[in-house]
């Protein structure tokens, strides 16, 4: 019995924007939107907007899965489902 290697590679901090500019930001406990904020805003609000993104990899040589996650002050991460 083998198993195969899986770990995860450092965070990496990001502000995500989508195309309209808007910054996703996520209430405590709750959900995420994307708003309209400044870059003053998006710092005094570090903890719902700087997202954390941690990547992981295994051995065999396919996609690699992300997570992304916020502290505020607790950890959530973030899930997306599809939708039909």
């Amino acid at each position: 019995l083998e198993s195969d290697y899986f770990g995860r590679i450092e965070p990496r901090l990001s502000i995500i924007r989508n195309v309209n500019n808007q910054v996703l930001f996520v209430y405590q406990g709750s959900h995420a939107v994307f708003e309209d904020m400044t870059d003053s805003e998006c710092e005094e609000n570090a903890s719902q907007t700087k997202i954390i993104i941690y990547t992981y990899k295994d051995s065999y040589p396919r996609g690699m899965a992300v997570t992304l996650s916020v502290k505020c002050p607790e950890m959530f991460t973030l899930s997306c489902m599809n939708k039909n």
